[in-house]
């Protein structure tokens, strides 16, 4: 029989004492890692492309709120809208629908945030069809300070989004008919659904989109809009998170038709 003697114990027990030193040690580590981790990224100690866009600050400068008036100057509803050219920016149909004027802001944008630039509509189809819930704006000649930069976005191929993507919702939320849609905000999540069998137009998304989401931008990683942020009615999905492609759009030859990289020469027909 083997004898424990002091010296067998002192061995034992140190042995033991280190155990519970390391187990401590992980505990700790395991409760302030979290905070370690969100102190870096909120100092900008870590890159963030992994957990969220990188980037992703300044596509807001060119998400726009619109406004829709009617003659008297009541205001009828707002939403939001992307600036794709210089002087064109594409939103929903149905944030535009019975206006006498429109003004748009891009309060996200430090130099223009607060200023209100008059706009009109060029062109929106004359289906009332949820898939043609789509329009095309265009700002006031020389409405724009000379020495603000503003960029457009970036187009986009829906064909490519996949379900389980990444994807982010820009707008101004709200209520969408009253003037308390006028808070900028951005939502994560993913595509769920790239394109629903009740109409192959539109894609689902996990994230939150309100009324004044309307018209607003869904961005994939890189920056690029795959579709425009759209609340519909559509069977089984109602009331859920919807984005109509942006290739749908661009299926429609007037919206081919116009100038995308400069001024637009003609009036389109609405």
């Amino acid at each position: 029989m083997i004898q424990i003697g002091p010296k067998s114990k002192s061995v034992f027990t140190q042995k033991v004492n280190k155990t519970v030193n390391l187990l401590k040690y992980a505990m700790y580590f395991a409760f302030f890692l979290p905070f370690v981790i969100y102190g870096a990224y909120h100092f900008k100690l870590l890159p963030s492309k992994s957990v969220c866009f990188e980037n992703s600050t300044t596509p807001s400068k060119s998400v726009a709120l619109i406004s829709s008036y009617d003659n008297n100057g009541e205001l009828l509803g707002t939403g939001s809208g992307c600036l794709m050219s210089s002087n064109l920016l594409i939103t929903n149909k149905h944030v535009i629908d019975g206006h006498d004027f429109l003004t748009v802001e891009f309060n996200a944008h430090p130099e223009l945030s607060g200023i209100e630039i008059r706009a009109h509509e060029l062109y929106s189809p004359k289906s009332d069809s949820e898939s043609m819930d789509y329009a095309v704006i265009r700002l006031v000649e020389n409405s724009i300070p000379v020495h603000v930069q503003l960029s457009p976005l970036k187009w986009g191929n829906s064909d490519n989004v996949k379900n389980g993507d990444l994807v982010r919702a820009y707008g101004y939320p709200g209520l969408g008919a009253t003037i308390d849609a006028v808070d900028f905000s951005i939502t994560a999540g993913i595509v769920s659904n790239r394109a629903l069998s009740i109409d192959t137009a539109f894609m689902k998304l996990n994230c939150n989109i309100f009324p004044g989401n309307s018209g607003g931008p869904t961005l994939n990683e890189d920056d690029e809009v795959v579709a425009i942020n759209t609340l519909v009615t559509l069977g089984e999905f109602s009331g859920q998170a919807l984005s109509i492609k942006i290739n749908h759009i661009l299926e429609d030859p007037i919206i081919q038709s116009i100038n995308w990289s400069g001024e637009q020469p003609l009036e389109l027909e609405k």
